[in-house]
């Protein structure tokens, strides 16, 4: 009776397992999406990232608004006379290439969906 309650059980794991699995697999296809992405396109890399942040955070704050006209814009003002506007711009463009370099760099088993 015990082993055949070993068994069964261990069939239950082996099922709760995949099951896990292929969520997790699942999950991680923004990620996936963003890393196979293109670096070459910014317009088609900011796409990415809206989507990947419009699921991140599914109470209301992801949203898709970031694309490209956001990070054109930024390189456009930052020759800007003011400061104020030159330092968001700044901040723009650095956030764009730091998502850009975690992209290329990141480890899919080590991002947790």
């Amino acid at each position: 009776m015990i082993a055949r309650f070993d068994q069964d059980w261990a069939r239950y794991e082996a099922a709760y397992i995949g099951e896990l699995m292929v969520i997790e697999h699942d999950a991680r296809r923004f990620i996936r999406n963003l890393v196979a992405g293109s670096f070459d396109s910014p317009k088609v890399f900011c796409e990415m990232i809206g989507e990947v942040n419009s699921v991140a955070n599914p109470e209301g704050q992801g949203t898709r608004d970031f694309d490209s006209k956001v990070l054109e814009t930024a390189r456009i003002l930052s020759k800007s006379d003011s400061s104020a506007v030159r330092a968001l711009c700044l901040k723009i463009e650095d956030s764009f290439e730091a998502i850009t370099l975690y992209a290329r760099k990141v480890k899919l088993d080590f991002v947790d969906p």
